[in-house]
């Protein structure tokens, strides 16, 4: 899924904020979209990297390094 936002803002700027700030879209007879911003808990530390992805230079090109992890919504049914 693409970015529409930068990475790893430590506040409420994750992306969706572009269609909030600074006048919300208008929701009125439109049809509505439901996001979801996960809390991934990361680390960049060198021999530690958990959920992270750094890109790096190589012979001019750029490279991507992942360091992946297990992430997703989880759904908990209201009674």
């Amino acid at each position: 899924m693409p970015t529409i936002g930068p990475c790893c803002n430590t506040d409420y700027r994750q992306g969706p904020e572009k269609f909030m700030l600074p006048k919300p879209d208008n929701i009125k007879n439109n049809t509505l979209v439901m996001w979801y911003v996960a809390q991934i808990k990361n680390d960049n530390r060198p021999g530690k990297e958990f959920c992270w992805a750094e890109s790096k230079l190589v012979h001019g090109t750029y490279q991507t390094k992942v360091y992946p992890c297990m992430s997703g919504p989880l759904l908990v049914p209201v009674l």
